[in-house]
């Protein structure tokens, strides 16, 4: 895939509209927006997906070319060109090298509202041990980490939070495949499932801290726990 590079920010509110927390967009803890720059953005979300899967199988052209321009390239990809999102990628002049940031700028904003319709079986209550085992392994602020040296073996809440919420609209709003009693370590800590993380943590950290007890039918509990330790 081309080199990614992240959105410029002044870029990323064509996608976001007047959101009440634009810190929030990138937090993965804020569910609280006003209608967005997106009109479908579910659309837009399977358009990018097949943007990225064209660049996965070819050799994905030039990072500063346009990702309309990419569009109008692949005859594959112009049906593209009637999604009612169209209008923005046009307005915003992202280039190729930003695809995979706006996937996951879009992602968050879909994820915001799927959230809570997850089935019942991931809506686990979890008990004051697992909490305990959240706390261990994230910390909320960073200055009174920093006093306690404690920043180098835990990971940002918001990190976790955007984790599970990666993996709620990635792996559990399809369906009911996902088993629930299963370890949530198996699908966030392996090697091909830390795609949900940011990629500015730490999987050192992510393999011997995450939290043992946590089981897949924790997931929404886990992050609900997480966001109302924030408010």
């Amino acid at each position: 895939l081309v080199p990614q590079e992240h959105i410029p920010e002044d870029r990323k509110m064509i996608f976001l509209g007047n959101s009440k927390n634009t810190q929030g967009s990138s937090s993965g803890l804020h569910d609280n927006y006003e209608p967005s720059g997106m009109e479908n953005p579910k659309e837009l979300l399977s358009a990018l997906e097949m943007i990225i899967c064209f660049l996965k199988r070819t050799s994905g052209g030039d990072g500063e070319m346009l990702i309309t321009d990419y569009i109008e390239k692949w005859m594959k990809l112009t049906v593209l060109k009637v999604n009612t999102s169209y209008k923005l990628l046009t307005r915003s002049g992202l280039q190729i090298k930003h695809t995979v940031a706006l996937y996951e700028l879009v992602e968050e904003h879909v994820a915001d509202v799927v959230v809570n319709c997850i089935h019942p079986k991931y809506q686990a209550k979890i008990n004051n041990i697992i909490e305990q085992e959240i706390k261990d392994f994230i910390y909320f602020k960073d200055d009174e980490l920093k006093k306690r040296n404690d920043i180098n073996w835990k990971i940002p809440a918001e990190a976790f939070a955007t984790a599970l919420k990666r993996f709620i609209l990635r792996h559990l709003t399809g369906g009911e495949s996902i088993v629930d009693i299963a370890p949530l370590s198996a699908y966030l800590v392996d090697e091909e499932s830390l795609e949900c993380w940011p990629e500015n943590v730490s999987k050192k950290i992510i393999e011997s801290k995450f939290p043992n007890s946590l089981l897949a039918s924790h997931t929404f509990a886990a992050y609900t726990f997480i966001k109302n330790e924030f408010e």
